[in-house]
């Protein structure tokens, strides 16, 4: 069940993706696919932390600890300006080779 759930999600999220570069162009798409990992990671954490423990106190989806988030944070960032680099949203001070 949850394999053919994955199949649908990607063939959506392609669809999708398609669309958005058809009618806008590939910047829209690299830009919200760059959002959607910033989204889930977001969601994956609020999950995480609400879920407390509730069943099994062994279990967590992400590391709440403060180092394992800045690693993600810093690692999000680097993602976020290198697509913007490429994209020519963000100039750099030096020239290109």
């Amino acid at each position: 069940m949850f394999g053919l759930m994955g199949i649908f999600s990607i063939s959506i999220f392609n669809i999708v993706g398609i669309t958005v570069t058809k009618n806008l162009n590939s910047l829209a798409r690299s830009t919200c696919d760059v959002s959607r990992i910033v989204f889930v990671w977001l969601a994956d954490i609020v999950i995480t932390v609400s879920y407390d423990g509730a069943y099994d106190n062994t279990y967590s989806w992400q590391s709440t600890k403060a180092g394992a988030i800045i690693i993600n944070v810093v690692g999000f960032i680097a993602l976020i300006l290198g697509n913007a680099i490429y994209n020519d949203i963000v100039a750099v001070p030096f020239p290109y080779f």
